[in-house]
């Protein structure tokens, strides 16, 4: 792995969630994905494995948190879409622009609009998903960020334990498929980087008159897409380790991540 790259995931990964507030209070209050297994177990009747229950928790917290993100980035967009949509009304009755124009952004309106409605059912069925693995509502204050398994896949190794047994070659697919998605996420992050520079690089030429307002609010809502494809692919990528960790019954929390207490067992 390159020093720009380990640098570029060591920001995102961990700097980035560190600047958002509420993870140590959540932390001091006891509002984590740990607590919220440990409940779970509580509830489980035997049917179900314990390790299988922890995932399926793990997994509706870090697709319920995706969603709220996506959401609030959609709000936000949202917000610019319909005073952009309109200027754009207005323009085109003062003969400023042509009806192609303005209809294109009220398309986009109503396209955000469709994208906002489903991710809000998203985050409605992320937390009936929770509070039916729980049996109580999600906190508030839920430790979002320290919910996520993040490690380095091209480092990882299946044990010599299960290299021999029937459960190899899904194992060894597991493994495969962390990798290919930890180069995704490198490539989505050098991508959310060189946006977030590009956009830098825009200010500046704003302020000397060398691009329009438009081309830095282009420059804007590149670097936002791609902050939000990296999120979603950090959080495939977590997935895809919690789902290998459960397979190996926490080796990889317990042995590469050091945790003592790891939610597989």
């Amino acid at each position: 792995m390159n020093k720009r790259f380990t640098v570029l995931l060591l920001f995102l990964l961990v700097l980035l969630p560190m600047i958002l507030t509420g993870s140590v209070r959540a932390e001091d209050t006891g509002a984590t994905l740990k607590e919220a297994v440990r409940v779970a177990l509580t509830l489980n009747s035997q049917a179900t494995p314990a390790n299988t229950v922890a995932l399926n928790v793990a997994e509706v917290v870090i697709d319920l948190d995706f969603a709220r993100k996506k959401y609030q980035s959609l709000e936000e967009r949202q917000k610019i879409l319909k005073l952009e949509a309109d200027q754009a009304d207005n323009d085109f009755k003062m003969g400023k622009i042509k009806a192609k124009a303005r209809d294109a952004l009220k398309q986009e309106v109503i396209q955000n609009d469709f994208d906002l409605n489903f991710y809000k059912m998203q985050i409605d069925n992320g937390e009936k998903g929770f509070q039916r693995l729980t049996g109580i509502s999600i906190p508030v204050n839920f430790a979002y960020d320290g919910s996520y398994l993040i490690t380095d896949a091209s480092k990882l190794t299946l044990p010599p334990s299960v290299t021999q047994g029937k459960d190899a070659q899904a194992l060894e697919k597991q493994l495969n498929d962390a990798i290919v998605a930890f180069s995704k996420l490198g490539t989505l992050i050098s991508a959310y980087i060189d946006a977030g520079e590009k956009l830098v690089e825009a200010e500046d030429d704003f302020k000397t008159g060398k691009v329009s307002n438009t081309e830095l609010e282009a420059a804007k809502v590149t670097k936002e897409k791609a902050r939000i494809d990296a999120l979603e692919g950090k959080a495939q990528y977590s997935k895809l380790l919690y789902e290998m960790d459960c397979s190996l019954q926490g080796a990889i929390s317990r042995d590469v991540k050091k945790l003592s207490d790891p939610i597989f067992q």
